[in-house]
């Protein structure tokens, strides 16, 4: 019995043993001269200065200098030694036309009877200084790393390509290398950062013999890059993931979107139609969820086994309608009262509209009394009760054009906001897109058409809360010269568009005081410029019910801050600006989710800030003080 029992674990062992990867090539740069197996030849391996300031080279975290300071260099690498360049073109001490592309190649690895290849490395940049450059965003040149495979003498092909992501001059993960996914010389995927990453390809083919070699182009005293412990395995067929059920779906504001199952060594990528929505989600052996969906959409899941990236669509599909819920609040103003809001006054320049429905009009109103373009069932939908105000063709109201009124405005005046901390502003948007008619003047137009939400606190100036223009100037199909939100202050629409769906948007508000005035300001002289809003709302940290905005949903710090870097940890992906006292954009920049973005700021002055970071409709902001 005994016997058997043995014999039963050893077949166990080698089942699973011989079930997965096996590594059968590596180099992790520790010895000096080649890698477990063929030939590694670089094109260089030097540098200049002590330590290296320009290097394309074997070499360790005290053998380099960087160009800002990283606690202890890079990490999270495979032993002490690892390859690292900047500035290749420099490494002999001087310029050298021509040496700004440094490679390294392998050969004469043995593949014979193997399988299955994958090629796995790790990958590092110090992404601080928004120094990689892309011609794709009008740069002379590119930066970049690419692995690339060559079987028995072939031409090589491309495994992995980091590039720039975008041409953005300034702040973290900026001009920064990152994975391009989709091959388009322009990097979309994982960001590369100073900690060492792994990175997994397939080589869909086999032979004789393979050779690798990683091509790198950096020219700049602040592109730094670095790669580590390189393999090649091979391992058994990749098995498409199993079909599983997509779930959830419905109506609301709390409405989630899961899987009825899920797999070991499978990761699961939810879409919103061809949209990915956060990051995949690795599979457990059991049910997993997405979490609450607040974008309206019909919701797919894909499944890619990690080994192999062999994919499968889940079956099914979960339909979202999100309305959003009602958010307690000290103020609002829901248009169905006729007269006023909760508190204060409400003084609208206009309130009334022509034709019977009405075609041009600056009203409160409902869906039966205002005609749209196009034909839309119901109207504008998921508002809150009957009422709302809506606009179009403001200059035509009173039946003739009438110069000069093609701006409509609404004052909310004397709203109490004694005691009132951390201050919110919310309402409901919409406007009817489907006819390509929001003009924007940045985009070449004779005027722009808008609306625009501002506040003032104690009687001073206006300040902009939430503002939304025409997002470009093609004249034709859906959402071509839509309403969409504006979300870095240049009047041209970049966020989400609105729809005849009414969506929430909201902005937090500096600072506080004793009295608030609000006033929605839009613009619109055509007859199919329609637009809506509802249930607008202020609430300060007592009343809101809304996370994102209670746990102010990043961490800015030191704060205050001697004028050197600020950093920020945020728990969501967004654009970031800087705001001085007067309203001027000083700087902006992207902050990357659940990892410390570092800012650099020695361009400010002493003085007050204001740090703003937009997630889709949602902005919200914090004070930052630079005291040198």
């Amino acid at each position: 019995m005994k016997n058997k029992i043995t014999l039963s674990i050893i077949l166990l062992v080698f089942s699973i043993f011989t079930g997965q990867a096996q590594v059968f090539w590596s180099d992790t740069f520790e010895d000096a001269g080649a890698p477990s197996s063929g030939t590694r030849t670089p094109g260089s391996n030097t540098g200049t200065g002590t330590p290296y300031t320009s290097y394309f080279a074997r070499t360790n975290n005290a053998g380099i200098d960087v160009v800002t300071n990283l606690s202890g260099g890079y990490l999270s690498g495979e032993g002490t030694k690892f390859w690292a360049g900047e500035n290749h073109d420099e490494i002999t001490g001087a310029i050298v036309a021509g040496t700004e592309e440094q490679q390294i190649t392998w050969s004469s690895i043995n593949i014979s009877g193997k399988t299955n290849l994958h090629f796995s490395g790790l990958f590092a940049a110090n992404n601080t200084t928004a120094a990689f450059e892309n011609s794709a965003f009008g740069s002379s040149h590119n930066d970049y790393i690419i692995i690339e495979y060559s079987i028995d003498a072939g031409g090589y092909l491309p495994l992995l390509k980091f590039y720039a992501n975008n041409g953005i001059s300034s702040g973290t993960n900026n001009k920064s290398l990152s994975l391009d996914t989709d091959a388009n010389n322009v990097g979309d995927g994982t960001i590369l950062s100073s900690t060492f990453q792994s990175f997994e390809k397939q080589i869909p083919s086999t032979g004789t013999t393979l050779t690798l070699r990683i091509r790198s182009y950096m020219n700049g005293g602040s592109e730094e890059w670095a790669i580590d412990n390189f393999k090649l395995q091979e391992g058994p067929a990749c098995v498409n993931p199993i079909v599983y059920n997509v779930t959830g779906g419905g109506t609301g504001s709390s409405v989630s979107v899961g899987l009825s199952n899920s797999e070991v060594g499978v990761s699961y990528q939810l879409k919103n139609g061809a949209a990915n929505v956060g990051a995949p989600v690795a599979g457990t052996g059991s049910s997993i969820s997405f979490g609450i969906q607040t974008v309206s959409g019909t919701y797919t899941v894909v499944g890619t086994r990690n080994i192999g990236a062999c994919t499968a669509t889940m079956n099914g599909n979960a339909v979202v309608n999100y309305v959003p819920a009602p958010t307690p609040s000290f103020w609002n103003d829901t248009f169905e009262d006729a007269g006023s809001p909760s508190s204060g006054i409400r003084t609208a320049e206009s309130n009334t509209g022509s034709g019977t429905p009405f075609t041009s009009y600056f009203t409160r109103t409902n869906n039966a009394n205002i005609h749209l373009v196009s034909s839309l069932s119901g109207g504008y939908l998921s508002g809150q009760g009957s009422k709302f105000w809506a606009g179009e063709n403001h200059d035509e109201i009173s039946g003739a054009p009438v110069a000069g009124t093609e701006e409509q405005q609404i004052d909310w005046t004397g709203i109490n906001i004694s005691g009132k901390i951390d201050l919110v502003f919310k309402g409901l948007f919409a406007a009817n897109n489907t006819s390509a008619a929001f003009d924007t003047q940045a985009l070449g137009d004779t005027h722009s058409d808008y609306i625009i939400v501002e506040y003032r606190i104690d009687g001073g100036s206006y300040n902009p809360l939430l503002k939304f223009y025409g997002n470009n100037d093609i004249s034709s199909g859906t959402n071509n010269r839509s309403l969409a939100l504006d979300t870095n202050s240049d009047n041209i629409g970049d966020g989400t568009i609105l729809t005849t769906n009414f969506q929430q948007f909201e902005s937090s508000i500096p600072g506080t005081g004793t009295t608030m005035d609000l006033r929605i300001r839009s613009h619109s002289n055509s007859s199919n410029e329609e637009w809506a809003m509802d249930h607008l709302r202020l609430l300060d940290s007592t009343l809101s019910n809304d996370d994102f905005v209670l746990n102010k949903s990043f961490l800015l710090y030191p704060n205050p801050n001697n004028g050197n870097t600020v950093n920020i940890k945020s728990d969501f992906d967004g654009d970031f600006q800087v705001i001085n006292q007067l309203g001027q954009i000083v700087n902006t920049f992207k902050v990357h989710s659940n990892t410390i973005n570092s800012i650099n700021v020695n361009s400010l002055s002493d003085g007050i800030y204001f740090v703003k970071g937009t997630d889709g409709t949602k902005m919200i902001t914090q004070k930052m003080i630079i005291k040198k």
